[in-house]
């Protein structure tokens, strides 16, 4: 590895696209999990009892009983929950810790009950349409009721919504404080500016940066020195043009000195385009029918067949590779 110079950009390139080549061959799981019994999905680690979920860490406990479940550790008879630990009986909620029988809510911290519709809330019990409480009961719409009125006005607002259609259901993508290509949504499901408008989400535009490049030195990817060690400490002061992007972006000095201290070239793509980038070495949150490229057997893979790679069934990976 010494004698090979990854700091100059061209080598570095060289020897990324070997890598790439050499990994297309490589023979590929169809799934990767672990101890995870009765379950359908990728990335399933000590959980049971699991359909179409992704991403099941089983670090601090097991999980039990989720469908359509993605990113979570210790969670248990839950469905469509994105994020979270330590959870039980939640249903269409995302970023939840420590919590019980929670619908319908986002980002609920510490222990809450039974809450819906909720918003930024912690150690939280009987809430209703609250947003950002702290250790608070029998709520709705942020206002204190008895405990008798509280359920007198809940039977009131959930008749209400559902001969509206409203309950039951998450938060509307209509009232979406993010817009869409700025969410993951844009990422695992990517459509056209139209189809966006077309179901009044919510889409922005993207606005002009308004920086005044006659003020910087700018430099273009050619013009980027090709290895580290001819980088002077002047590049700081330089606007650099996305070769991919056409944005400018600039370098840090503490980037500049992590380029230095592990030898690699500087970039010459956009920040926020290397983050995209990187989505594409990811697997996304589904499966696809897959025929083992050993055996024929058709088998449920996280690898897409478009992309044409060497994907084989469980049995067949474990005789040729493990």
């Amino acid at each position: 590895m010494q004698i090979i110079n990854l700091g100059r950009r061209s080598v570095l390139e060289e020897y990324r696209t070997k890598f790439l080549s050499l990994a297309r061959q490589a023979i590929r799981r169809a799934t990767n999990n672990v101890k995870a019994v009765n379950s359908v999905g990728d990335l399933l680690h000590n959980c049971r009892n699991c359909f179409q979920c992704f991403g099941i860490l089983g670090g601090i406990g097991p999980s039990d009983n989720l469908r359509y479940v993605i990113s979570v550790d210790k969670a248990n008879d839950s469905m469509d929950v994105s994020g979270g630990n330590g959870f039980s009986l939640c249903y269409e909620t995302g970023g939840i810790t420590s919590s019980s029988k929670v619908y319908f809510s986002v980002r609920m911290r510490g222990n809450n009950l039974q809450c819906e519709y909720c918003y930024e809330c912690s150690d939280c019990e009987y809430c209703f349409g609250c947003f950002a409480l702290r250790n608070k009961k029998f709520c709705i719409f942020n206002k204190q009721y008895s405990e008798q009125d509280y359920w007198l006005m809940i039977d009131k607002i959930k008749v209400q919504m559902l001969k509206t259609g409203e309950y039951g259901e998450f938060f509307s993508l209509t009232i979406s404080p993010f817009p869409y290509q700025d969410s993951d949504a844009s990422i695992e499901f990517p459509l056209t500016k139209e189809e966006i408008i077309k179901n009044n989400w919510h889409w922005q535009d993207e606005t002009k940066d308004g920086i005044d490049l006659s003020k910087f030195d700018v430099f273009k990817a050619i013009d980027v020195p090709d290895d580290i060690a001819d980088v002077s400490d002047d590049i700081l002061n330089k606007a650099f043009i996305c070769e991919q992007t056409g944005k400018p972006f600039r370098i840090t000095k503490f980037e500049l000195d992590f380029y230095r201290a592990h030898k690699l070239p500087l970039p010459t793509i956009h920040p926020l385009q290397r983050i995209k980038d990187r989505f594409a070495f990811r697997h996304p949150y589904m499966l696809w029918q897959y025929a083992c490229s050993n055996c024929g057997r058709t088998m449920l893979s996280a690898w897409d067949p478009a992309r044409r790679y060497k994907v084989y069934c469980e049995d067949c990976y474990l005789k040729e590779v493990v």
